[in-house]
């Protein structure tokens, strides 16, 4: 027992001494009073350098012969920190009760309240600007308020405001944020905040952004869950490719390819279009040929126009001459040569229109090879090109991802559709490959 006593001194509270095989943990006064409900005297049993009495032990179970074991003792939660707070903690939590006084707003209604709300907008944008301000040092007390807060509109405030940022360890936290906080307003709210940047590391996050989401949802599809990341992939790729479509042309091309969900593919193709480079034209002409999902194809072929013009005039002859090509993959073809125009494309509208086994592809391109005839006319004279008619140059949607981004417009590519909202052959619901 004395060098059981002599192994309790000098250890601090809470320390585990292992007696008999059994552990325990040193209890100061306050402890032993929480626990016990009853008070201690001080000095009555406590242990210190000048104790002669051993620390009571209890009774010791018989433990079988072998290598003894002492009980795993089980760690208590950490408590917060409780000293003094970061003068830029201090800040970011001022700042975040400036943004619910905001958020309150007036509560009358009518024009005032609507006035209101874009002093509010402005208001906001002003605080977020106060936020980035604080620079790289804010950083870690960002992402701290970001996750114990409950309130979804302080997330996105905070996430937006380290987009504003933009510096290299704020654009690694976005990262952190996207992988971490499942909330897809924030992801909403960066994709967002992103489009207002006009820096060059903007697009370079997007991609990072991207390839993250992207590997999640493949992990998701490992083990049989539904990937609900598709709109936010194809958000992400829209504004790269508005921003630096030809610095992405890796991305773009593996997202054409890759991605779990067919309509994010789609607009990685229509993204391509924007690209400059040989590379994407080679990509695009393949697609064309070989693809299998009819939204993907659609895409292609409109991009694949966009890029080599009069070049592509013989590739679209051949998917024409293919009878199995599907009615809404020559629809595709007739409007892309709506884009490409010029005599080479009236010529083979005008054999589309009188030859092919659709009638309403008939219809369409001999609709559209009017449309071109008259813009050329008004061109000639001096005058605008219009679209005309629902049988005419037509509007051209893109089929929508899967999942919510916040954000539902595209850049072409997808599904033909006039005027009045029709579309030739039935629509596939999104999603898969």
């Amino acid at each position: 027992m004395a060098s059981q006593s002599t192994l309790a001194i000098g250890l601090g509270v809470g320390a585990v001494v292992v007696v008999g095989g059994m552990g325990f943990v040193l209890l100061g006064p306050s402890d032993r009073e929480a626990r016990s409900g009853s008070p201690i005297v001080a000095g009555a049993d406590d242990v210190t350098p000048e104790a002669d009495t051993p620390a009571p032990t209890a009774p010791t179970a018989a433990v079988p012969e072998g290598p003894t074991v002492a009980p795993t003792a089980t760690a208590a939660p950490a408590p917060k920190p409780t000293g003094p707070k970061h003068p830029t903690q201090l800040v970011v939590e001022d700042l975040l009760i400036e943004l619910e006084a905001i958020k309150r707003g007036p509560q009358d209604g009518g024009a005032a309240m609507l006035y209101a709300a874009n002093e509010q907008i402005q208001a906001m944008r002003e605080l977020m600007d106060r936020i980035a301000a604080l620079g790289e040092e804010a950083v870690p007390h960002i992402l701290a308020a970001l996750e114990e807060t409950v309130d979804a509109h302080q997330k996105v405030f905070l996430a937006r405001a380290l987009v504003r940022m933009a510096t290299p360890t704020s654009d690694e936290a976005l990262a952190k944020i996207f992988a971490a906080v499942p909330n897809p307003a924030v992801k909403t709210g960066v994709i967002m905040e992103l489009k207002t940047r006009d820096d060059p590391d903007a697009s370079f996050v997007m991609a990072k952004l991207y390839e993250g989401e992207l590997a999640a949802a493949k992990s998701a599809g490992e083990n049989g869950l539904p990937d609900r990341g598709g709109a936010n992939r194809a958000a992400l790729l829209r504004t790269l490719g508005r921003l630096q479509a030809s610095e992405h042309l890796g991305v773009l091309s593996d997202a054409a390819r890759n991605d779990p969900d067919r309509s994010v593919r789609a607009t990685a193709v229509d993204m391509l279009s924007k690209c400059e480079d040989p590379l994407a034209v080679a990509m695009l002409e393949r697609m064309v040929t070989e693809e299998k999902a009819t939204e993907v194809r659609q895409s292609a072929v409109v991009s694949y126009a966009r890029l080599a013009k009069d070049g592509a005039i013989p590739v679209l002859e051949g998917v024409m001459s293919d009878e199995t090509t599907s009615s809404r993959v020559r629809a595709s073809v007739v409007y892309a040569l709506s884009q490409i125009g010029g005599p080479r494309a009236e010529q083979m509208l005008a054999s589309i229109g009188s030859y092919d086994r659709d009638p309403k592809i008939r219809e369409r391109a001999m609709g559209t090879l009017a449309s071109l005839k008259r813009n050329a006319a008004r061109a000639a004279s001096g005058g605008p090109s219009v679209n005309v008619g629902p049988t005419g140059t037509v509007p051209f949607n893109p089929p929508k991802p899967t999942g919510a981004a916040g954000e539902g417009e595209g850049d072409g590519g997808g599904v033909p559709t006039l005027p009045d909202g029709s579309r030739i052959g039935p629509v596939t619901p999104p999603g898969g490959g």
